[in-house]
């Protein structure tokens, strides 16, 4: 996967996040899907891989019947807390991503 790739995942990702709040089974596994990719690639870095994990765990909060509202802030706070990783992910991608 090529760093454009990568970062068209994030990309998409980002507009996943914004479906959080309800049983989107299909919007859960294209983001379990990206997620893969992301660590099939070439970014090894373990915060990298930590961040993907935020990600998963908060996408699973995210994406739930009722999950979301037992977090202070509610879906709302999910969001932020998926964004948040998301961003730290991009700035990885961006600065240590090999070219090719």
């Amino acid at each position: 996967m090529k760093r454009i790739s990568a970062l068209e995942a994030l990309e998409r990702l980002e507009k996943l996040i914004d479906d959080f709040g309800g049983p989107y089974t299909e919007d859960h596994r294209e983001f379990n899907a990206l997620l893969f990719s992301l660590r099939s690639g070439p970014l090894q870095d373990s915060y990298f891989r930590e961040k993907l994990f935020d990600l998963e765990q908060q996408a699973i909060t995210g994406f739930s019947t009722r999950k979301f509202e037992k977090v202070v802030g509610g879906v709302s706070q999910v969001k932020v807390w998926a964004l948040g990783s998301l961003f730290t992910a991009r700035s990885l991608v961006e600065e240590h991503w090999p070219e090719a």
